[in-house]
């Protein structure tokens, strides 16, 4: 909306202005100190990531980022362009899929605790099938929007999951674990656009991006399961 009405760069200053407010808070809101727990070595931390286990972990949460991606990046393009939206409407799409992804973030995170397999190849199943029924339906009327919001509620549900399966793998490097987490999903920010783009520019159209996204997200559950697989090689639970 920001975008719209001041133009792309005010979206940027709004979005710089946030943070600052969020330095703030931190600084003011935030315990100092460890809570009385002994400093960490950086080399204890990083023996942990000899453990191949947790290495596709992290892939699997790059991929996952990526499909998502792929399509948000190209998400307003998509609902003008080929969904025949009005302008004014895009950001009201895009509200409802942030707060259905408040919603999936929400359950995901009661379901994980209880059933965290089932919850994330559930989630990520769910959401390459909508990626892909997006790519292929864009063109009826009111498909891409309800699409969209819906995707935001299942996509996120695989966010609880994802980041527990890190920490749990990684739980004598809770810092680096948090670090690299991080990275991995901004791998998934970089490489999704990408390779939406590069679909685009090959001239396979707006539609490309959303079938980009479900081929990626496959490959998160491709590793999932190697996850599974490599849990039960070591007798994880």
């Amino acid at each position: 909306m920001l975008g719209q009405q001041f133009g792309w760069r005010a979206t940027f200053w709004a979005i710089a202005v946030l943070a600052l407010l969020g330095v703030a808070g931190v600084g003011a809101l935030v315990p100092r100190g460890g809570g009385g727990e002994p400093p960490r070595r950086l080399s204890a931390e990083l023996v942990t990531f000899r453990r191949l286990r947790l290495w596709v972990a992290l892939g699997t949460t790059a991929l996952y980022q990526a499909g998502m991606i792929a399509l948000l990046a190209y998400l307003a393009a998509l609902l003008v362009f080929v969904a025949g939206l009005a302008p004014g409407w895009v950001p009201v799409v895009q509200f409802g899929a942030g707060l259905g992804s408040i919603g999936g973030i929400l359950l995901g995170g009661r379901l994980a605790d209880r059933h965290p397999w089932p919850t994330l190849f559930g989630a990520l199943c769910g959401a390459a099938t909508l990626l892909a029924l997006l790519g292929t339906t864009a063109t009826l009327p009111g498909a891409a929007p309800a699409i969209a919001v819906g995707l935001g509620f299942v996509a996120f549900v695989a966010a609880a999951p994802l980041n527990a399966r890190v920490f749990a793998l990684a739980g004598a490097a809770p810092t680096l674990a948090s670090a690299t987490n991080t990275s991995a999903f901004n791998v998934g920010n970089a490489l999704g656009p990408a390779l939406g783009g590069l679909a685009i520019a090959g001239g396979l159209g707006l539609t490309a991006p959303p079938l980009v996204g479900a081929a990626l997200v496959a490959g998160a559950v491709v590793l999932a399961l190697v996850s599974v697989r490599l849990d039960r090689r070591h007798g994880a639970p």
